[in-house]
């Protein structure tokens, strides 16, 4: 990641992304005004979320997380995601947990974790506490056993729900055996 230097996405950018990400524009309408190739579209997405998270805008986040998730996120985005999954000042959370699940790197063992356990303010609405449900799929998708560990521990929780989804990871994980049959 690049240090915070860049400067961040302007009005008519964020109009532009917004737009595209609506489909009130096409793909190459949005390419042309922003005067991207159509092959560094993830790499414009990467810069745009480098931008938004030097600048601590959270409104550019949901766009660059919505161009990142439209031209596809690499392992490039990883410290980036690690970032945004603790930071508090976006509410894109559930959006990081969801990409970091995607890119399958057993490095997002301890982010999804401390997703999991972590009560934003701005979720205190969600008792069914989606955000923690998301990171704990990702961990049982993982396949790997330091993220069986953070299930495990997720299984003790005191909290139903994360115990509930926790076992239920741990139970799609456990190698199944054939019927006997007579």
């Amino acid at each position: 990641m690049r240090d915070c230097w860049l400067a961040e996405m302007n009005n008519d950018q964020q109009k532009d992304t917004l737009d595209f990400l609506l489909h009130r524009i096409s793909k190459e309408e949005f390419l042309r005004r922003l005067r991207i190739k159509s092959e560094d579209g993830q790499k414009f997405a990467l810069s745009a979320l480098e931008e938004a998270y030097c600048q601590r805008d959270s409104v550019a986040v949901e766009l660059a997380m919505g161009l990142g998730f439209h031209f596809g996120m690499s392992a490039q985005y990883f410290d980036l995601l690690v970032k945004l999954s603790d930071a508090e000042w976006h509410e894109r959370h559930e959006d990081v947990v969801t990409a970091l699940g995607e890119l399958h790197d057993k490095r997002s063992v301890e982010p999804l974790y401390r997703a999991a356990l972590k009560l934003h303010p701005y979720l205190a609405y969600d008792e069914a506490r989606a955000l923690a449900v998301k990171a704990i799929w990702a961990l049982g998708n993982l396949g790997d056993a330091s993220a069986d560990e953070k299930l495990l521990a997720l299984a003790k929780s005191e909290h139903s729900i994360l115990r509930e989804e926790a076992e239920k990871q741990l139970r799609r994980r456990q190698p199944r055996t054939p019927a006997i049959t007579n």
